[in-house]
Formats: C-alpha cells, sequence, structure tokens
C-alpha cells in the first residue's frame, strides 16, 4: 500500500512537469502571434530613365561600324543609390528609393540603344558582340544628380564622351573628338518619381546632341579622307 501511494505520487508529479512544460510551448507560440512586432522591412521602389529615341528622318546613313563601350562614373554615382544634393558639398540619397541599376549602365543602355535606333550607321555594337568596328564609343557620367536652383528643384546630368578611330596606329590622331554634355531639368516636384522623370528628360536631350556630333565627326572624317591625294 505504501509503496503504490508512493508510485502514485511520483506519477503525478511526472505528468504536472510535462503539463507545465507543454503550457510554457504553447505561450511562446501563441505571444508572437497576438504582439504586435516589427512590421515587414519596406520594398524598395526602382526607376529608370523612359523616354523616345530620338529620331533623325533627313540624314542619310553613313556606311560605318560603331561600338559602344560601357560608360565608366564619378564614384559618388556608381551605384543604384538615387542622390540629391542637399546643401554645398552635401549628398543624400532617397530612402527606400533606387535606380533599376546604375547610373553608368543606364546610360551606355541608352545610348546603345539611341544610336542603333538612329539609322545613322551601318551597325552599332556592344562592347559584348564580337564585331571590330572602327568607331568607338567611350563615355564617364561625371553628375547624375537632384540638385537645388534659384530654389527649384532640377535634375541635373552631365556625361563626358569621347569617340575614337581605331584604324589609326597613333592613338593622339584617334582621338576623333572628346566633349562634355550637361543638362539639367526641372522637377515637378520633389520626389524621386519627379527626380527619374526630370532625368529622363535630360539624357534625351544629350542623346540627341552627342547622336548628331558623333554622325557629324564620322562623316567630315570620312570626306577628308576622300579629299586626300592617292598615293
Amino acid at each position: 500500500m505504501t509503496k503504490c501511494a508512493i508510485g502514485s505520487k511520483k506519477t503525478s508529479s511526472m505528468t504536472s512537469s510535462s503539463g507545465v512544460a507543454l503550457t510554457l510551448i504553447l505561450l511562446l507560440l501563441f505571444i508572437p502571434a497576438c504582439t504586435p512586432g516589427r512590421s515587414p522591412g519596406r520594398a524598395f521602389e526602382n526607376y529608370t530613365l523612359e523616354y523616345t529615341a530620338p529620331v533623325f528622318n533627313n540624314l542619310p546613313p553613313l556606311n560605318e561600324l560603331v561600338r559602344v563601350e560601357r560608360y565608366s562614373a564619378a564614384q559618388a554615382f556608381n551605384s543604384t543609390a538615387m542622390v540629391y544634393r542637399s546643401g554645398p558639398s552635401v549628398l543624400n540619397t532617397y530612402a527606400y528609393h533606387r535606380w533599376k541599376a546604375t547610373p553608368p549602365d543606364i546610360v551606355t543602355d541608352l545610348v546603345l540603344r539611341d544610336l542603333r535606333r538612329s539609322g545613322l550607321f551601318k551597325a552599332v555594337f556592344s562592347e559584348y558582340d564580337e564585331a571590330d568596328a572602327r568607331f568607338v564609343l567611350q563615355g564617364r557620367v561625371e553628375e547624375f544628380v537632384e540638385i537645388e536652383e534659384e530654389g527649384n528643384r532640377k535634375a541635373l546630368l552631365f556625361l563626358d564622351i569621347t569617340l575614337l578611330d581605331r584604324s589609326q596606329r597613333d592613338p593622339a590622331k584617334g582621338v576623333v573628338f572628346q566633349k562634355g554634355y550637361r543638362a539639367h531639368e526641372p522637377l515637378e516636384a520633389p520626389s524621386p518619381g519627379a527626380f527619374a522623370r526630370g532625368m529622363g528628360r535630360a539624357m534625351e536631350q544629350i542623346s540627341r546632341q552627342a547622336t548628331s556630333d558623333i554622325y557629324g565627326a564620322i562623316k567630315n572624317l570620312g570626306k577628308s579622307e576622300d579629299s586626300k591625294p592617292a598615293p
């Protein structure tokens, strides 16, 4: 009888301990579901530049090949961060908003697209294409930023572009031209979306002018060679 009573107490104690442990586990699972914790991280909104490729209807195409190399960029604009200038020598970035690709990649893709769609050259290649083009286009993004001028927010784009003639053995003679292109467009509002739209308009301006300059330089180079006396 006494032994049976002792055994009964041990069994009861073990059952009680198991019940407490199970209750604690259920509470641990239940509390997070009922307690408002941190909300999930906010998703980034990605932006790019959109505009219609410039059209050149009245210019005859040239029988030349052009290759566009990937543009480089100043370090401040070599990431997907959307940069704005909040004061002299002060650069900040929009939180939860970024470019879909880095500015040099965006600019390279658009320059390649616009030169191809212009119809002004026999063919236009990227640096990844296996093509031996005589003319090579290089560039650098110097500024890709939202600024404030006279109380107005603007998108500022500054590109350096170099056109090379690979047929020249002398590197100095191979530089057809090197030129800086600057454009700024007012923003309808101080917001990432307005910044992207303004930058698109600035890129369209520069692309139109740069394409015209490239065409004119290659055309004039052909004319000067045609005027040379035969050896």
